[in-house]
């Protein structure tokens, strides 16, 4: 799974799974997100999650949100 990864992208696995998790399993604001993973600021983290995912941290969070929402069955 990890063969064909650069240094960099697997030095990456780490702090965008912690990342994302955050975004999709709780209600933290994206600034606090960027806080608990050491980021000195919001934009800072804003351009690292995008490089990384080609999203911004609040698209991946919708996104993830509404896929999680359409999963749900509604009343019947």
């Amino acid at each position: 799974m990890l063969s064909g990864l650069s240094f960099q992208q697997f030095k990456d696995l780490t702090p965008l799974s912690r990342a994302t998790e955050l975004l999709v399993e709780t209600d933290l604001k994206i600034e606090e997100v960027a806080e608990k993973l050491g980021f000195a600021d919001e934009s800072g983290f804003h351009r690292r999650f995008r490089r990384w995912t080609g999203r911004t941290p609040r698209q991946f969070r919708e996104e993830a949100l509404g896929q999680a929402l359409g999963s749900v069955p509604g009343p019947c």
